[in-house]
């Protein structure tokens, strides 16, 4: 809430707003687990390579603003299209969306030699939609899943050929009434299937 002079550096303006937000009650668990193998302890032939597994979950219990000027008490946990939560120094509401309960990001890897690839599960729980309003009979926002896909080849130690495709099914992102381009491009996926390569080398 400082103006600075841009040649100078000195403050010409300074901006003071009162606002009661009252408080925030928030709670909730993440956990976290990896599992790892080589295929030949699995029963396959020496050199089969090794496979992981790694999970990182998010669970919401609550979100609830307590005091919020005009806005009622509320457990945002597990809706999309709040503007409430998050008030900007002069009043106004910052965007702020999604609130899913379950978020999960999940990988399931293979190596063998100088190859490597791994499989990316992004996992975002259904939410019901705040900007509705009451009564409405929009069903909110249903459970979304992307797929990622990247491998990675090393030839020789200094040198790493990389190469991905996100969002594979080219899923769309789900409209959420009233807000900006009618989605909410924090959370979902508002481009489509995208591909990349890339080429490392390292000089010692």
């Amino acid at each position: 809430q400082i103006t600075r002079d841009p040649t100078t550096g000195a403050i010409i303006l300074g901006k003071e707003f009162s606002l009661n937000v009252g408080s925030y009650i928030t709670d909730g668990l993440d956990i976290e687990g990896h599992w790892g193998a080589d295929l030949h302890d699995l029963g396959l032939p020496a050199g089969a390579g090794r496979i992981k597994l790694q999970s990182y979950i998010s669970y919401l219990r609550e979100l609830t603003v307590d005091g919020v000027p005009a806005v009622p008490s509320l457990n945002y946990a597990g809706s999309i299209g709040d503007t409430a939560t998050a008030i900007a120094a002069d009043g106004s509401s910052v965007s702020d969306l999604s609130h899913p309960k379950w978020k999960a990001n999940t990988t399931l890897g293979y190596a063998v030699g100088p190859f490597s690839a791994a499989l990316h599960w992004r996992y975002i729980s259904s939410m019901h939609d705040l900007m509705d309003g009451p009564g409405s009979t929009d069903p909110g926002v249903p459970a979304y899943s992307y797929f990622d896909l990247d491998a990675h080849w090393h030839p020789i130690d200094s040198i790493e050929v990389t190469a991905g495709l996100n969002n594979l099914t080219d899923k769309g992102p789900p409209r959420v009434a009233g807000a900006p381009l009618l989605t909410d491009a924090a959370t979902y996926d508002v481009i489509g299937r995208t591909y990349y390569v890339g080429l490392k080398a390292s000089i010692n």
